[in-house]
């Protein structure tokens, strides 16, 4: 599936990955969480990063992401890839266009 992977001080990138969870567990560093973005995007984070004191990210909600994140659809009860629309969302939010 197609996701978004953001790590902090670096542009973010477009990768290809399984869906499972030692795969999202290894991209952010520990367990996840996950929190809605939009109606159709979910954030994965690690659950455990304010703690670890991992590097501040970005505010959402009156919430600081911190670490390397993910972004990914939503399909209810699973994730699901990023649509083409989607990952041009998330890129242009970051100011990053080429992809």
């Amino acid at each position: 599936m197609k996701i978004v992977i953001k790590e902090p001080d670096n542009k973010p990138y477009i990768k290809d990955i399984e869906d499972k969870l030692e795969v999202w567990q290894n991209i952010v560093g520990g367990f996840i969480e996950v929190v809605n973005l939009t109606n159709t995007i979910l954030i994965v984070c690690n659950d455990e990063g304010k703690i670890k004191g991992l590097n501040m990210y970005f505010t959402w909600r009156n919430d600081i992401i911190v670490g390397t994140v993910c972004f990914v659809g939503d399909d209810g009860e699973e994730f699901r890839g990023l649509t083409e629309n989607e990952i041009f969302d998330i890129l242009h939010y970051f100011d990053y266009y080429e992809y």
